[in-house]
C-alpha cells in the first residue's frame, strides 16, 4: 500500500512527488513515516515528516513537508496514531 512521494536524499532534490507516467522519472515509495518536526521557515511554522523509503536504508530517510505526502496520508495518520499512543519516540 506504499504510495509514491518525494525522492530520497540520494536522488535529485527536485524529483517529482508522484509518478506522472513519464518513463524518465523514477518512482519512490513510502515505507513508513518515522518522525515529525516543526521548523520555522520565513516566519511560518512548517510541519515535516521523516520518511523511510521502500528499498532504501534508514540513512536515506528524508524530511518532507505535508504537501509532498498528499498521496500517502495513510502513513502520516498511522504515525500520528502511534505518536498519540506514546509508541513513537520522535
Amino acid at each position: 500500500d506504499a504510495a509514491p512521494a518525494a525522492a530520497p536524499a540520494a536522488a535529485a532534490a527536485a524529483a517529482a512527488v508522484a509518478d506522472d507516467g513519464a518513463d524518465d522519472e523514477p518512482e519512490y515509495n513510502v515505507e513508513r513515516v518515522v518522525g515529525k518536526r516543526t521548523r520555522r521557515v520565513k516566519g511560518k511554522d512548517v510541519v515535516e515528516y521523516e520518511v523511510k523509503w521502500e528499498g532504501y536504508a534508514s540513512s536515506e530517510n528524508t524530511w518532507e513537508p505535508v504537501a509532498h505526502l498528499e498521496g500517502c496520508m495513510s502513513f502520516v495518520k498511522a504515525y500520528e496514531k502511534g505518536a498519540a499512543s506514546g509508541s513513537k519516540k520522535k
